[in-house]
């Protein structure tokens, strides 16, 4: 190739490494890359990527190989942005897809490649493309501040809830997720998601123990009912409530998070398949946040690396097993340790769980939820049972997020208090209920957030059912060196 015309073909790419004369006879055979533009000027704009497929990388530096990867990911990225909107243009004229085939399909046919959720993000997003509710995520999204994918889980979100969410609630909420979608991977925005979703509450007129008072999406019927001593009446409760009806409020959120809590326990699921060929067992499950929690936090605890090490304790060998592995045998090892232990007394410690929770929420006096370290969202409620009897470390925060009290271990069952709560209880404790010990939570009779001792004398036995029941009416009990009296 003569140099008129290596100059002339490097004018009209956007990199290039000009030594490389097989990476010349790529883009000489296949040409420039050109914009899809409808007045018809198509100007060249860069090397097309098919002219590098295949390309031989081992002669390139660091350098050279880190701009390629920044320019084919800064590519596809733009890729999505034109991919959503041409499929947003599609769908709104009505326009029948090739081979009569679903959106979600028919991507997934261009791109065997990409997974259902995947799909179903650009259809989601596609579909509320062309609305002026969406303008502003639309923009977001265009100037690739949001990710195709978090923008389907805002969409996703309002979609889910907006016929039983409070309007202003729901729009307050979808401006913290856009703002933190700009920042948030799509698993950390999926947990914010999660937070909203559990916080919201009904409209205005649909909540029970609503009492009347300020509402931005209904101003003039609240200046008409809401005015001279009425008005002044309604005291310093949350949203313009008296401080009775804030409470009756508190309440009976707590009890519709007490009954999501009792449905996502209905839901758990375990199965295991038939063996395939080599003989493994796949196993299929879904777990509340609760008992996520539990589950996984054990199961971390077991399956750090485990090195070889010589007998002067310094490490020989890498763990060779991976993450999953690890998993897998650390699940077998807590069901060994499980069943090896005894009928009356469990030998292994429960599952430290780490909890952050507003000290408020924790007391059911505010709506709100708590999350653990490994990402659960949990209910109050939930965060309460844990409190009892898992080794949780709960961190309480005050209203400014900051730290007001960080639990140690020491508050919990110790092996020899366990022990004691058998002998003494010798199964649930609650009247009529014959579980037995090895079912069976320590349960703080006056709650360790309240400024209950965790000793023999403020707990007792509660198998699971109970435990709940216990909490969810806020039960309490006598306790006497012999036996616990329940109060129902």
């Amino acid at each position: 190739m003569r140099g008129d015309q290596v100059e002339a073909l490097l004018a009209t790419v956007d990199w290039c490494d000009p030594d490389d004369e097989a990476w010349l006879r790529s883009v000489e055979a296949n040409g420039p890359v050109r914009r899809a533009d409808l007045s018809g000027d198509d100007p060249p704009t860069g090397v097309t990527i098919e002219a590098l497929v295949g390309m031989p990388l081992h002669r390139y530096g660091e350098q050279s190989l880190v701009r390629s990867v920044e320019h084919v990911a800064s590519a596809r990225a733009d890729h999505d942005v034109v991919l959503v909107s041409a499929l947003a243009e599609l769908l709104d004229r009505g326009a029948e897809l090739p081979g009569a085939l679903s959106p979600i399909d028919w991507l997934r046919t261009l791109d065997p490649g990409l997974s259902a959720p995947a799909a179903k993000g650009f259809v989601t997003v596609a579909r509320a493309w062309p609305s002026t509710r969406w303008s502003g995520l639309r923009a977001d999204v265009v100037t690739r501040r949001v990710a195709v994918a978090c923008a389907a889980q805002v969409v996703d979100f309002v979609e889910r809830v907006e016929r039983v969410a409070d309007p202003a609630e729901l729009w307050s909420a979808v401006e913290h997720l856009r703002s933190a979608a700009a920042t948030a991977r799509p698993e950390e925005l999926a947990r914010l998601v999660r937070h909203h979703t559990e916080q919201l509450r009904p409209p205005r007129g649909h909540e029970p123990s609503a009492s009347g008072g300020d509402d931005a999406a209904g101003g003039a019927d609240s200046g008409a009912e809401g005015t001279g001593d009425g008005a002044d009446a309604r005291g310093d409760g949350a949203d313009g409530r008296s401080d009775e009806a804030a409470a009756a409020a508190a309440a009976a959120w707590n009890e519709e998070q007490e009954r999501l809590d009792e449905r996502r326990r209905a839901s758990r699921r375990l199965s295991f398949c038939e063996p395939d060929s080599l003989g493994m067992v796949r196993m299929h499950g879904w777990l509340d946040p609760e008992g996520a929690s539990v589950v996984k936090s054990a199961v971390d605890a077991l399956s750090v690396p485990d090195p070889q090490k010589n007998e002067r304790g310094d490490v020989v060998a890498a763990d060779p097993r991976d993450p999953a592995r690890r998993r897998a045998d650390a699940l077998i090892e807590l069901v060994r340790r499980g069943v090896a232990g005894s009928d009356r007394a469990p030998t292994t410690d429960k599952a430290k769980v780490v909890v952050f929770v507003d000290h408020d929420t924790l007391d059911g006096a505010v709506r709100g939820t708590a999350v653990t370290a490994t990402g659960d969202v949990l209910t109050p409620a939930a965060a309460r049972r844990l409190a009892c009897d898992g080794a949780i470390v709960p961190v309480v925060l005050g209203s400014r997020s900051e730290p007001l009290d960080v639990g140690r271990r020491h508050r919990l069952v110790t092996p020899a208090l366990r022990l004691a709560l058998t002998v003494r209880d010798r199964m649930c404790s609650f009247p009529g209920c014959s579980r037995p010990p090895s079912w069976c939570d320590a349960h703080h009779v006056v709650p360790w957030h309240r400024g209950g001792s965790t000793s023999l004398q403020n707990m007792a036995l509660l198998c699971p059912s109970h435990h709940t029941y216990v909490h969810r009416y806020d039960l309490t009990a006598t306790v006497t060196t012999t036996r616990v009296v329940w109060q129902v």
